[in-house]
């Protein structure tokens, strides 16, 4: 018997455009995810690092997909009552029957030690604390939605020896 490979599952990025989808668009393209055999997809972040860190925002300042209390995020997107644009994602993969990993935060000059020297064990610190905020309102959001299968996180390990250096105290 040969065996065709076949994708399971992807990541999606909401772009300005479909940052502003109703459900009804959303249930659109989940269902063509569906229909050419998909189980699952990842909505690749629900926040974006959008400002540099301050001592009120220690992992700089956010735009999000989603309400989240907080001075130090600027929700964009469908602003709806019902959990902005990552709301209408949920409640789309629940109607198609699509499982969905929902993708909490990139901050790129935080993470990339590489790139950026000056990351330390308190950034990395300060920046698991703002993802562990972002998954408990994406929680709060799903409100037991059986769509949501999980969290994604771009705090990916490399092994880049600055980065490993840290990753005990992250």
């Amino acid at each position: 018997m040969i065996t065709v490979p076949h994708l399971h599952g992807v990541f999606v990025s909401i772009t300005s455009t479909t940052a502003l989808w109703t459900e009804t668009q959303w249930r659109r393209d989940i269902q063509s995810m569906k229909d050419v055999g998909m189980s699952f997809f990842v909505v690749a972040r629900g926040a974006r690092g959008s400002g540099a860190a301050s001592s009120a925002c220690p992992s700089g300042t956010y735009e999000a997909y989603f309400p989240l209390p907080s001075e130090c995020f600027t929700q964009i997107g469908d602003s709806a009552a019902r959990g902005g644009t990552v709301g209408n994602i949920l409640r789309a993969a629940h109607a198609v029957g699509l499982d969905v990993h929902l993708g909490l935060a990139l901050q790129t000059k935080l993470t990339n030690a590489s790139v950026y020297p000056w990351f330390n064990a308190t950034r990395a610190r300060d920046f698991g604390a703002t993802q562990w905020q972002i998954a408990r309102q994406l929680w709060a959001v799903a409100n037991g939605s059986d769509a949501l299968k999980g969290f994604y996180t771009e705090i990916e390990e490399s092994n880049n020896r600055n980065w490993l250096a840290h990753m005990y105290d992250f």
